[in-house]
């Protein structure tokens, strides 16, 4: 019942926050909670077992292989096995306890070279398959 919102940049790619928020609707409040290990925007974000996920994105006009985990009822981040490989803006989402991560950009910085490939995270084994 909360909304977290997790990185981001402050006015341009190159000025990355780690920043975390947790907005509850019940109370209309914002609460600061623990920041991310790497800042970074644009990453995927997804739950699984109450556990927020965030893999990829980007720092500065680099992609990263990043995946990190939050852990609510604790306020604290794990750092698990990067990616096999960097990408940043792509989609995700989680379907029977695994993270889809597809397609995105080896970079920000223009032309965006793009990534057209799904990796498929497991949390249970911390891997890429």
């Amino acid at each position: 019942g909360k909304i977290h919102a997790i990185g981001g940049s402050v006015g341009s790619p190159k000025q990355t926050t780690a920043l975390v928020e947790m907005y509850d609707p019940e109370t209309d409040s914002w609460t600061r909670k623990t920041d991310m290990p790497t800042a970074r925007f644009s990453p995927v974000t997804a739950i699984v077992n109450g556990k927020i996920y965030a893999i990829g994105g980007a720092s500065g006009f680099d992609a990263l292989s990043t995946v990190e985990v939050y852990d609510p009822a604790k306020d604290e981040w794990t750092t698990k096995t990067d990616m096999p490989g960097i990408r940043a803006a792509s989609s995700g989402c989680e379907l029977d306890g695994k993270i889809y991560n597809i397609g995105g950009a080896l970079t920000i910085k223009p032309p965006h070279p793009a990534v057209s490939t799904v990796e498929v995270y497991t949390p249970v084994l911390d891997k890429e398959m």
